[in-house]
């Protein structure tokens, strides 16, 4: 099993490959969706009193190289077979008990730093800076100082930066 990423030539043709069979094939639009969910209504006992929550597709689900099905990151694993009723079966997910019980678990919890970014700026995957970034040919300048000078030249260094 492998997860498929949205920005991969490779990617994109196994995501044809995979999907030629099935009613519903994936679509990368569905991650773009949102959906709204009231924890206090489908998970009584959890006390949630803060309203709605929009959860965002995209944060929580990635598409596998198996036919009819993706992966939630949040539950531990949990295959959603799409195939035959589409987005449907992926917003049942978001708004069954078991996936909106850990989404408060997230929310009422801190995380450690640095936990958070690859949701905030990857589209799905990799980030689109990576594609569109051209290669570097910046060639760092060779110096050749004298072992008595290296103290001043690195100090000098610091300062012109």
């Amino acid at each position: 099993m492998a997860i498929l990423q949205r920005y991969g030539e490779d990617d994109e043709l196994t995501l044809i490959e995979v999907e030629k069979n099935e009613a519903n094939k994936w679509k990368w639009d569905w991650l773009e969706k949102s959906v709204d969910v009231d924890p206090s209504k489908v998970v009584p006992k959890s006390g949630w009193s803060k309203g709605s929550i929009n959860v965002l597709v995209k944060n929580y689900i990635r598409k596998v190289d198996i036919a009819g099905k993706a992966l939630c990151n949040l539950c531990d694993g949990v295959y959603i077979k799409y195939g035959s009723t589409g987005f449907k079966a992926i917003s049942d997910h978001l708004k069954s008990k078991k996936h909106v019980r850990n989404v408060i678990t997230e929310m009422e919890n801190s995380r450690l730093p640095g936990a958070d970014e690859p949701r905030q700026d990857v589209f799905y995957g990799a980030p689109m800076a990576y594609f569109d970034a051209p290669p570097s040919t910046t060639v760092p300048p060779k110096t050749s100082v004298h072992i008595m000078d290296r103290v001043s030249n690195a100090e000098a260094m610091v300062v012109g930066k």
